[in-house]
């Protein structure tokens, strides 16, 4: 049999694989809030997800013994809650016995679990308590989430101490977002996190499913990006796994508008369906051209945006009259200054535009000058991670988020009202 093959674009519904890290990150916190089943899996499954499941069902066992294959996730996370709650023999196959683990095992150690030895297979036991746990940042950011999963269960409240700067920070971040869908707090200190004990996991009420890898689906999104048309479900468009989102800009942009847009006739890009949460600023703004991305019917409104495309945005809007008459102000000082300035030293032409830093750059432009000090900033400021006030972003996040009026005496503006 000759097989005959024809060059065209492909095109067809493609659902995202479920993120191994986010399913994980699920499955612990459902199981220690008391229901794993809650946790839609879909018949998703991986050696890793397998892997998580079997090691939380053992922890029902009177004396657990946790087989984390070759999951050095799940062995990291569940080291320091099989020692929260009152211990377990870990083990693993020998490619994981090779991991490394005596970082996380010293810091247990140092706070009352006791421990059979530095590598697999091992057994804890003993009480472990609140206090500080002393660990390094960048050898594997999976220590810092199995502690911030354990630390909330112990009757005292507790520090996390890096001694070196954090590496892999956005995994960390996606594990504390969980934990605050499951009603469980930690706040960032300045040389890691703090975390009060005597804490409840508690499940929410809304639909726990794993969502789509956006690494998973790089290829597709490839093949869209050489004029293929692929319908990608599954991403978050608001995912920690990217935050830096291409409707997030059209988002920002309509915001900062002085003159109302009109609304779009209907937006006909295959990636930005009626209910996307953006849909209506991102129609708005390339309805009249005022966004240059879009080409082929595709608008990868999850794509980052890089400095480079950021100042071509702007430079679209002030070439064009209507981007004039709409953004007089935006236009007017992009004339006089330079994005660039604001992107605290990370401006390289390709480097990906941060929320913060965003925020910071329209900030700068407009002259605008929150002050981090003003109470009703500060009242506004309702971030799940906004306790990290000494941030340079933070007074810029809350302006650029959070409808307001003000006055501007002096140097920095004085909130007068929000909403």
């Amino acid at each position: 049999m000759i097989a005959r093959l024809f060059p065209a674009a492909l095109r067809g519904d493609v659902t995202a694989p479920p993120s191994k890290s986010d399913a994980q990150r699920l499955l612990i916190a459902a199981w220690l809030a008391g229901d794993i089943d809650r946790v839609q899996l879909n018949g998703a499954q991986s050696a890793d997800i397998a892997a998580c499941v079997r090691c939380l069902h053992a922890l029902d066992a009177p004396q657990p013994c946790l087989d984390c294959g070759d999951s050095g996730a799940v062995l990291r996370f569940l080291t320091p809650v099989a020692a929260a709650l009152g211990g377990a023999r870990m083990t693993g196959s020998h490619q994981l016995a090779a991991r490394p683990m005596g970082a996380l095992l010293h810091a247990l150690a140092e706070n009352g679990c006791r421990i059979s030895g530095d590598c697999l297979p091992f057994s804890l036991s003993g009480g472990l308590r609140g206090g500080v746990y002393a660990l390094p940042g960048d050898i594997s950011s999976q220590f810092i989430s199995g502690l911030l999963f354990a630390l909330p269960l112990l009757g005292q409240d507790s520090q996390i101490h890096l001694t070196s700067p954090l590496r892999s920070a956005g995994y960390v971040d996606m594990t504390r977002d969980v934990l605050r869908r499951f009603g469980v707090r930690s706040m960032r200190t300045e040389n890691g996190f703090s975390v009060p004990g005597g804490q409840t996991y508690r499940l929410p009420a809304h639909e726990l499913a794993p969502e789509g890898d956006w690494s998973g689906a790089a290829v597709w999104l490839a093949v869209n990006a050489l004029g293929g048309r692929i319908a990608l479900r599954g991403l978050k468009d608001d995912s920690l796994q990217s935050d830096r989102r291409m409707a997030q800009l059209a988002c920002a942009l309509v915001r900062l508008a002085e003159e109302p847009l009109p609304e779009p006739e209907r937006v006909t890009f295959f990636d930005v369906p009626g209910d996307h949460w953006a849909c209506a600023q991102i129609g708005k703004l390339t309805g009249l051209g005022l966004l240059p991305f879009g080409d082929g019917g595709w608008f990868l409104p999850s794509a980052a945006v890089s400095w480079r495309e950021l100042c071509g945005v702007l430079d679209t809007l002030a070439d064009s009259e209507t981007g004039r008459e709409i953004f007089p102000a935006l236009t007017g000082a992009w004339k006089e200054k330079t994005v660039f300035e604001a992107g605290q030293g990370s401006a390289a032409g390709s480097a990906a535009v941060s929320r913060a830093e965003l925020a910071r750059a329209m900030n700068s432009l407009l002259s605008r000058s929150p002050d981090r000090e003003d109470a009703q900033l500060r009242a506004a400021a309702w971030y799940w991670d906004k306790q990290d006030e000494t941030a340079w972003y933070y007074a810029d996040l809350i302006e650029a988020a959070v409808d307001h009026t003000c006055r501007v005496p002096a140097a920095a503006e004085q909130w007068t009202g929000i909403g």
